[in-house]
């Protein structure tokens, strides 16, 4: 009798487990801000609150065109302290990537400002990482692990391809089907973040790349799409084209996203309505879930591109339409066995006080 309820049991747990949607989240929306406009430019933080970025120097140099202009160099920010990490020899550097270890990736100008490297910061020594075979690279995000990823030119300078870098190694992982790919972030598990051209003369699609495949993740419902950062949860945020607009976009055309759970979603759609808000672009997210980017911000004194944080508040569940319907049957089924099951029990306890007699 107790197989027939645990049958009954474990039938009710498989219509509860797939009847249960994907765990949906919403935010608090936090304003920081009006976008920097200030000589020192953040792009990246670290659990332990180092920063780096680019800052614009007392030097100036003569361009080519005989005009004077600044210079700029990347830094490591330390709990108010910003030491300048310098260059690969030129008049131009920036940090663009920081990991936990306080280790730096991103881009400077080699000497003569010949050309433009990506490179490795680590023990107060910059290191060219070098190219794809082209005449340049950029280095956009580095893990835990120090591997790297970024773009280069490859040989001939016809076009450019996202690279991971690891161990001394610079390694081409491709595109989407067209000529040129952007690697921006990647997580500890070694998993990249970027967009690519989905054909020759094709728009730009975000993609994951893990595990050796490329993965076209979509778009809102434009053409166009980028990810920007990756968490170690495999979560990725970025901005999308919407349904319908046309090649020549506004800002209004474009929306933040989120990657998660196998399935794009628009951050607008995720934040109190009638905030003000138009979120246009997600830029970071941490473990917890938290997500930075930009947007427009309409209020008293009109629309203003403002930096903005979200906070995730709700995470739960939330069952389909038909989902009560059918918990209902399992337990129909579940109350119909087990009364199946007791009167079963009382006829033979009854069968046998008989032959007793």
């Amino acid at each position: 009798m107790k197989s027939h309820n645990l049958f009954c049991l474990a039938l009710l747990c498989c219509f509860s487990n797939s009847i249960w949607a994907t765990p949906y989240t919403t935010y608090t929306i936090t304003d920081l801000g009006k976008q920097d406009t200030n000589s020192i430019q953040t792009s990246d933080t670290n659990n332990f609150g180092q920063t780096t970025g680019w800052y614009t120097t007392a030097t100036t140099i003569v361009n080519s065109m005989g005009m004077t202009v600044p210079t700029y160099h990347a830094f490591i920010n330390n709990n108010g302290v910003v030491r300048d990490i310098g260059t690969l020899g030129g008049n131009y550097s920036a940090g663009k990537s920081i990991n936990n270890s306080g280790q730096v990736t991103g881009n400077s100008t080699t000497t003569g400002n010949a050309a433009v490297h990506a490179f490795f910061y680590s023990n107060e020594i910059m290191s060219d990482l070098g190219t794809l075979g082209g005449s340049y690279s950029y280095g956009e995000g580095i893990n835990d692990s120090s591997k790297i990823t970024g773009y280069s030119a490859i040989t001939g300078n016809a076009s450019h391809h996202a690279f991971i870098y690891t161990n001394g190694v610079m390694t081409d992982i491709g595109t989407l089907g067209g000529n040129n790919s952007i690697g921006r972030s990647l997580n500890n598990n070694g998993h990249v973040a970027g967009f690519s051209a989905t054909s020759a003369n094709g728009p730009n699609h975000a993609f994951l790349y893990r595990d050796g495949v490329m993965v076209d993740l979509g778009t809102l419902g434009g053409s166009i799409s980028g990810s920007y950062d990756i968490n170690n949860a495999g979560q990725v945020v970025g901005s999308s084209q919407l349904t319908g607009t046309p090649v020549s976009i506004s800002p209004y055309d474009i929306h933040a996203f989120l990657y998660t759970e196998g399935v794009m979603v628009d951050l607008n759609n995720l934040i109190p309505q009638n905030s003000g808000w138009s979120l246009t672009e997600a830029f970071t997210i941490n473990d917890m879930g938290q997500i930075t980017g930009y947007g427009i911000l309409r209020s008293s004194a009109g629309l203003n591109w403002h930096n903005f944080l979200l906070n995730p508040i709700r995470e739960t569940s939330i069952p389909e339409p038909d989902s009560y319907s059918l918990i209902g049957v399992g337990l129909s089924i579940l109350a119909q066995r087990c009364h199946k099951s007791r009167r079963h029990a009382r006829i033979t306890s009854k069968k046998n006080r008989n032959k007793r007699k």
